[in-house]
């Protein structure tokens, strides 16, 4: 904490000039230090939205992912039942590449397209 000037301690904010961030929120004053933000969301990549043609491309929005987003994206069995992960995972192995762009991305697959349901993870460290 800070002092003021009758050497009472000053709470709140902590300006510039006595070496603050003068914000009022820590996600704000951690933004102006430059510190590292993250991201998460869940996407669903639907069986039935692959295109017909190689690369099989599917696109589906993800609210607040950026076009210079470089995310790590994994499969989400958090609500698989048993008897559905190996095809889930089979699903997921056909996914070569993920693109983002503003509020969506795109992914892609160079050989076969998944059969199933695909929940995903995304993560992006900013």
């Amino acid at each position: 904490y800070a002092t003021q000037d009758n050497g009472m301690p000053q709470f709140g904010t902590l300006p510039i000039a006595q070496g603050g961030t003068g914000a009022t929120d820590a996600e704000t004053a951690r933004s102006q230090l430059g510190a590292a933000s993250k991201f998460e969301d869940i996407a669903t990549l639907t069986k039935d939205g692959w295109g017909s043609s190689i690369p099989y491309t599917q696109t589906v929005s993800v609210s607040g992912i950026r076009s210079s987003d470089k995310p790590i994206v994994d499969l989400d069995l958090s609500s698989a039942q048993a008897d559905t992960i190996g095809d889930l995972k089979e699903g997921w192995s056909h996914i070569d590449r993920i693109v983002t762009s503003a509020g969506k991305i795109t992914a892609y697959c160079y050989e076969e397209k998944p059969t199933v349901e695909l929940k995903i993870n995304i993560m992006a460290v900013r």
